[in-house]
């Protein structure tokens, strides 16, 4: 399994984070790919990699914490799973404050 997330905002880290613990609990093994800012032209690194990784066959299942526009489709083309987990619903809140993370 191959776990995605962009990690520009503390919303992000904590869907990471979220996503992992998910995976982790499941006792599935996975591979986290995550990029810290977003280029304005052309596809983040890890993206990238995401994207080769996917087309050499190396995941049966991709999942983020949000859609991405053409994941769908591009999992579908080479027989992966794409699924979006929304981890926020597996707890009571989330309160971002400050710079703080609570649950």
């Amino acid at each position: 399994m191959a776990i995605y997330s962009k990690l520009v905002t503390d919303r992000d880290r904590v869907e990471l984070f979220l996503l992992r613990d998910f995976a982790r609990s499941a006792g599935w093994e996975f591979h986290t790919y995550g990029d810290l800012s977003i280029p304005k032209h052309g596809n983040p690194p890890s993206w990238a990699r995401l994207l080769e990784d996917i087309a050499k066959g190396q995941f049966d299942v991709v999942a983020m914490a949000y859609e991405a526009q053409g994941m769908r489709e591009y999992c579908e083309r080479f027989n992966t799973i794409y699924e979006v987990i929304d981890v926020r619903a597996t707890l009571p809140a989330i309160n971002m404050k400050r710079g703080r993370m609570s649950l």
